[in-house]
């Protein structure tokens, strides 16, 4: 057997310790955009609602002018809204995941591909066969 080849080159060739084969790869600690977003809207902020100095985060702020543009006649603001509330009132309260629920078909289909995969449709057969 050679002790060169795929996954195995020579050892010169090889990466030194402590030394990576993407350099300019991703920093440590670096966020992604998501996360990037949520934290941002997270922050708190004062704003002024009814006339009194309040603290919300933004997320929340962006939320409220997002209805009250929509309220003033906004026909972006309202087409947003009402995606956002398509959305947000699809989906059972709770879950991240807006889910519809199985038709008697797709039950059928599901059921007969885990039996297929699990293999208790041979087992069954085979049983049936040897009594």
């Amino acid at each position: 057997m050679s002790e060169y080849g795929y996954g195995k080159p020579p050892k010169e060739y090889r990466f030194k310790p402590g030394k990576s084969g993407n350099p300019s790869g991703r920093p440590k600690g670096a966020k992604s955009l998501k996360s990037l977003v949520l934290e941002e809207l997270s922050v708190t902020m004062e704003a002024s609602e009814d006339g009194k100095r309040v603290k919300i985060s933004k997320g929340k702020a962006a939320v409220k002018v997002l209805v009250s543009k929509a309220l003033g006649g906004d026909l972006a603001a309202m087409r947003q809204l009402m995606g956002l509330m398509a959305t947000f009132l699809a989906e059972p309260e709770g879950s991240d995941t807006a889910q519809a629920p199985l038709t008697e078909s797709d039950a059928a289909l599901l059921k007969a591909y885990v039996e297929r995969v699990s293999g208790t449709s041979e087992r069954k057969e085979k049983e049936a066969g040897d009594e």
